[in-house]
């Protein structure tokens, strides 16, 4: 027998950040930091190689044919937009969505970041806030706050990553103004 359950596990992660650079110059740097300049959360080197049109692979190549896909280019209008999904750094089912919307402003570029994560999640990440406990015609729910703790850790993650990356979009498009 084969038992199917729908969940609805889904995060999203917004972030804005003001560049004092054009939007030409700003959106040049996204691609840098995207691709040849990309880090970690920590600071580490990690190379990758984006092709910046529609399907273009966004991938960490490792040479001799081995690498990582991370995600294909959605969509791609410069120097305003640029929409990646795929897996990211998930070894799971989940995939995501990477928006970046880059607009005008009177000093410099605003860059509007979402990020959206669709499950399922890893099993150890999986949300289990509650539980239920039948006693006669009552059901008995109990509070876990230790898996709160776990999945405000994980997406803190993915809030780091993302917040540094934009941080180093900004320092590269301010270069040299």
């Amino acid at each position: 027998m084969t038992t199917v359950a729908m969940a609805n596990e889904t995060f999203t992660i917004k972030e804005e950040i003001r560049v004092r650079a054009s939007l030409e110059k700003t959106f040049a740097s996204l691609l840098a930091e995207m691709g040849p300049r990309n880090q970690t959360a920590d600071g580490t080197p990690l190379p990758k190689v984006i092709e910046a049109r529609p399907g273009g692979r966004w991938m960490r190549d490792l040479g001799g044919d081995g690498g990582h896909l991370w995600g294909f280019v959605q969509s791609i209008k410069r120097p305003s937009l640029l929409e990646i999904w795929g897996p990211l750094f998930m070894s799971t089912a989940a995939t995501s969505n990477l928006l970046y919307r880059l607009s005008e402003t009177a000093d410099g570029t605003l860059i509007k970041f979402t990020h959206t994560l669709v499950g399922p999640f890893p099993e150890d990440h999986r949300p289990r806030l509650v539980s239920l406990r039948r006693d006669g015609r009552k059901t008995m729910v109990s509070i876990n706050p230790d898996t709160l703790k776990t999945i405000h850790d994980w997406v803190a993650l993915f809030e780091r990553h993302w917040r540094g990356q934009l941080r180093r979009i900004k320092a590269h498009a301010e270069e040299d103004r």
